[in-house]
């Protein structure tokens, strides 16, 4: 299996920073892609993956449901969760909360966004997917053997 990776599909920086220390604690792969064209060209490599969606919902294009719909289609598989960058109001979160829902997304998160909850999620989507997700990170881990390189008694691999 190869290693998992999240993937975080944004113009902007803030929920890639948020996943940093997740992603290489656990030693995923973190990718930032801003384009849907990225994104599909990411997934194609199969690999256990999260893609987190960043979104506005007042964004009246919509071009995030068209990302969402269009990658679920090709990847139907692979959690999304989509993350919104503004607060709207309840009868509009629950809209859109629905629609986005309903075309496949695993859950929806509304700022304020606290790092612990993102994490959790993330790591909750990728094990519930990829049970050995966690287990290989942690299996890594436990397989390095510190290296004492004055006495030069080491193997390179």
């Amino acid at each position: 299996m190869r290693y998992p990776q999240i993937l975080v599909c944004d113009t902007g920086e803030f929920v890639e920073a948020e996943l940093r220390e997740l992603a290489a604690r656990q030693r995923w792969m973190l990718r930032h892609v801003q384009q849907t064209r990225a994104l599909h060209k990411a997934l194609q490599e199969w690999r256990p993956s999260v893609v987190c969606l960043v979104v506005d919902p007042t964004d009246a294009s919509a071009s995030a449901l068209t990302t969402l719909s269009e990658c679920l289609s090709c990847f139907p598989d692979v959690p999304f969760l989509v993350i919104s960058t503004r607060k709207v109001p309840e009868l509009q979160r629950c809209y859109w909360t629905a629609a986005v829902l309903d075309l496949g997304a695993r859950a929806v998160l509304y700022p304020p966004i606290v790092r612990s909850v993102l994490e959790d999620w993330v790591r909750g989507l990728m094990v519930e997917q990829f049970p050995d997700a966690e287990r290989r990170s942690l299996d890594a881990l436990s397989n390095t053997q510190p290296i004492d390189l004055a006495t030069g008694e080491y193997e390179v691999t």
